[in-house]
């Protein structure tokens, strides 16, 4: 007999409307000293297709697939606590519109254990501004959870 069994995936969608201009925003995603100011952990990120980046600490990482600045980025996107050389794509399309930009996020792949703290630490982290965003004590719970599993090799 032969068994084929298959991962099943989710998808995050989210819409969200900033005061600033298109660019501005693409500015915060891809400048690792400003990402950094939005998570508070180390980024590095590559302005190049195919170029590599890592976010909050070590703990995400990926590589670039599409880059058009002020308009649209395309990452294959993962954490280190997901079945080993998953990656999901996550973009981020970005649109000038009266007020500012309106950017519509949508992260295919998502293993769905990680669905509702990714969710959250989307909208925790990069989408609310700063000074009024809050992470919540369960989405630092979960961050910490995963980071203490791979620190002890637990993938």
């Amino acid at each position: 007999m032969n068994i084929v069994q298959e991962r099943d995936t989710t998808t995050i969608r989210q819409t969200v409307a900033f005061g600033a201009s298109p660019e501005q925003v693409y500015e915060v995603l891809m400048d690792p000293e400003k990402h950094e100011s939005l998570s508070g952990e180390k980024a590095n990120i590559s302005r190049e297709v195919g170029g590599a980046f890592k976010a909050w600490g070590e703990h995400i990482s990926g590589f670039n697939l599409v880059l058009q600045p002020g308009r649209k980025i395309v990452q294959a996107w993962r954490a280190h606590d997901w079945w080993p050389d998953h990656y999901s794509i996550a973009t981020f399309d970005l649109r000038k519109v009266d007020y500012g930009t309106e950017l519509r996020f949508t992260q295919i792949g998502v293993p769905p254990h990680r669905y509702e703290g990714h969710s959250r630490g989307w909208i925790e982290t990069y989408w609310q501004p700063p000074e009024k965003g809050t992470i919540s004590d369960q989405t630092l719970a979960a961050s910490a959870e995963a980071r203490q599993r791979i620190d002890q090799g637990d993938l």
